[in-house]
Formats: C-alpha cells, structure tokens, sequence
C-alpha cells in the first residue's frame, strides 16, 4: 500500500455556507502544488478522488471542481464523470481555438457545469461565455475602479460569479457588494490534504486492457477476465461503479456487473488514465511521442487502406512500450496477446504494419530514406504527420 493525497479547498456561498470544493493535486503533507506537468497532475486528482479516497469522502454531498488542461478537452475520450457533482475549470492557459470551443460546446451539452478560473476580463475568452456557467473572477489581479466597472455587464449575462484569492474581510465586503455569488481564498480556508492508501497498479495489466478494449473482436469476457486478473484494478473499477456518486439501487459485487453498468466506453477512459498515470518516472513528452507515432500509424492506415486503423494505432503505441517500461520489447511483447501481424511489425517491422510504423518513425526522426509510403506523395505524407503533431499539440499535452 502507499499513500496518496488530495488537496481541497471550499467555495462559499453569500451566506459563507460550503458550496463546492476546489480540488488540487498534492505529491505530499507539504502543501504545496509542485507537479511535473498539469495533465499528469489532473489525471492524478481524479484517479485519487474517483477511483481510491472516494469523491462522498472528500467533499460530502457537495459538488467539486476540477482544473482540466486542454488535453482532457480535446484529446481524450468522453469525460466519464457525474454530471451533477462535478464543474469542470479551464484554465487560464488554455489556448482558445476551434478544438476547444467545439469540445466546450459539446461538454455544455452534455450537462456538464464549466467554469473559466482566474478570470480577468480576457478578449480571448468571448467564443466561450455563452457555454460557461461559472466566471472565477481573480481578485488580486484587478483594481477595486476595474471590479467596479465590470463586474455589472459580466453579472447581466446571468452568470455566476465566483471571486476567488480573497485574503482579507474588506476585499470580501466590496466583493459582496458588487454582488460575487461565490468566494474563495485564503481569508475563509487555506486548502487542507486528505490522505489516503492505494494499491500498486499491474501496468503490464492495464496495457493488456487497453489492447483488449481497442480491438474490435474482444469479448465482454475477455475484459471481465482482463480486469479480474489484476486485484488493484478489480478493486478500483468496484468502488467507483459502487461510489454514491454513481447513485446505483444495489451493490455490483462483480467485473462483469460494473461493466454492463459502466460501458466499455467509461471503462477505456478509466483505463487510459491509469496508464497515463502509471508510468513511474517518465515525462509527459515520452507519452506524447508514443501518441504521436500511434496517430501517424492510424492516419496513414486510414490514407492507404492497408490495415485497420485500430491495429495501426496499436502498433504505433506498442512500440514506445520498451521506453515506457524500461525493459526489453521482445520480453514485453512476449507476455502481451497480439496478433502475429502486430508482433511482425513491432519486432521485425514487417509486413503492412511494419511499413506504416517505419514511416512513422522516419518522420519522426526526420530520418528521409525511411519517409516514403507506396502510393502516397511526399507531400501527402508530410501533410498528415505535421497534421497529426498539431493535432497533439492543440490538446495541451506539449508544453513550451
């Protein structure tokens, strides 16, 4: 067992009732947000909160927010989070393009509530207001004349406004005066660490999944027995799908039961960021290079029509897995249910597969005897991979 933490900090309403909690990643007792990167962090947060702690164990019955960097926008699969419990913060960061705005748009849809943080008047963040419920209004970075000015126009577009790194009680008077829905700061609550103990993922176990949920041809046993191998997984996926938050009638007390109840779709996303999150030591970089060669792999089995573009993926993720795990990729592969297609391409890069991974690969290491596909032009190939890397980069899992 090892332990792990989560930070909250609670949002008040006008009557200094809790409303909500804010919570943030925490590596330790020091409370102190120091992280490698906000995606590894994020997914951190919410596989402590949904998936070990428990969301009723951190926050009761009172709603969460979570910051989300662009990635978890417009990367990943389909948010698998109660609706009603959760707000979902953009970052102050986030690059607003038409990637985000379309997955804004589609999350708002959905029901899901979204909140812009650090709010300070920005141009930028107009495409967006219309989807958002909730402004964080940063106080600190505005003058008492600014607040006073623009605060009313904001209030009459009938949002709610949540002031956020109030410190002191005449802060919080002009902030109510102006008529904030909602506080935050230091002067209510510091954020204070929950603590809990988790079991030590299989990540050999998790990938095994992954591959199991990307093929087409998988059974619902063949997950269930997946899942089942594996006793911290089976344990994570039983206390989420028997979480209050899910709000079931009965107890599911087996895999095959929380899948039916879950979908494979929830369960993929859960998967995916189990993996993310496992792997020890790594940088964010390395997963992104392994997405990059996936979607490279996918696109041109797509373009040529060679391969399925599910078992391209594969492979191109697969073959950054000897990176990932630090051993040797024969022994990897050896322990992992693949097609011999798949084992060709990856060990031998041999036949379609091998070809599509080789071009990956090529481009990737500007490598030019090896970026060249049959029937596709140069610069056809340099459309799709400089599409593909925008593509990731748009998502926010590269940073500058």
């Amino acid at each position: 067992m090892k332990q792990i933490f989560v930070a909250r900090q609670a949002i008040y309403d006008r009557d200094q009732r809790v409303f909500a909690y804010e919570l943030l990643y925490r590596a330790g007792l020091d409370n102190r947000a120091e992280f490698p990167d906000a995606l590894s962090a994020t997914t951190q947060v919410l596989l402590n909160t949904f998936m070990e702690i428990g969301l009723d164990n951190l926050a009761g019955g009172s709603r969460v927010f979570v910051n989300l960097p662009q990635g978890f926008f417009t990367d990943l699969p389909p948010i698998p989070f109660e609706r009603d419990r959760i707000v979902l913060e953009l970052l102050e960061d986030l690059e607003v393009n038409d990637a985000l705005c379309r997955a804004v748009a589609k999350l708002k849809a959905e029901g899901f509530t979204l909140a812009i943080d650090d709010y300070l008047f920005e141009s930028k963040w107009e495409p967006l207001m219309r989807h958002v419920d909730i402004i964080k209004v940063e106080i600190p970075g505005l003058s008492e004349a600014q607040l006073r000015q623009r605060v009313g126009p904001l209030k009459q577009k009938g949002l709610t406004l949540l002031a956020e790194k109030i410190e002191t009680q005449a802060v919080y008077d002009l902030c109510r005066e102006l008529g904030f829905d909602l506080f935050q700061g230091f002067f209510f609550s510091r954020p204070n660490i929950v603590q809990g103990k988790t079991l030590d993922d299989n990540q050999l176990v998790v990938l095994r999944l992954l591959e199991k949920l990307n093929d087409p041809s998988s059974s619902m046993e063949e997950i269930d027995q997946q899942i089942s191998q594996d006793a911290a997984l089976s344990y994570k996926v039983l206390r989420y799908v028997n979480s209050a938050a899910m709000g079931l009638p009965r107890k599911v007390d087996s895999i095959r039961r929380a899948l039916v109840v879950m979908g494979l779709q929830k369960i993929r996303v859960w998967a995916s960021l189990m993996a993310m999150s496992g792997v020890k030591g790594k940088s964010s970089e390395v997963i992104v290079l392994a997405l990059i060669r996936a979607r490279m792999c996918e696109a041109l089995a797509r373009e040529a029509r060679s391969l399925g573009p599910d078992t391209a993926f594969t492979i191109g993720l697969f073959s950054m897995l000897d990176v990932l795990l630090d051993q040797p990729l024969e022994d990897i592969l050896a322990k992992l249910p693949l097609a011999e297609e798949v084992l060709a391409a990856l060990l031998r890069q041999q036949g379609p597969g091998g070809t599509l991974l080789r071009c990956a690969i090529g481009h990737e290491r500007h490598d030019w005897p090896n970026m060249s596909y049959p029937g596709i032009t140069h610069e056809r190939l340099q459309e799709l991979y400089w599409g593909v890397v925008g593509q990731v980069w748009q998502s926010g899992l590269i940073e500058d």
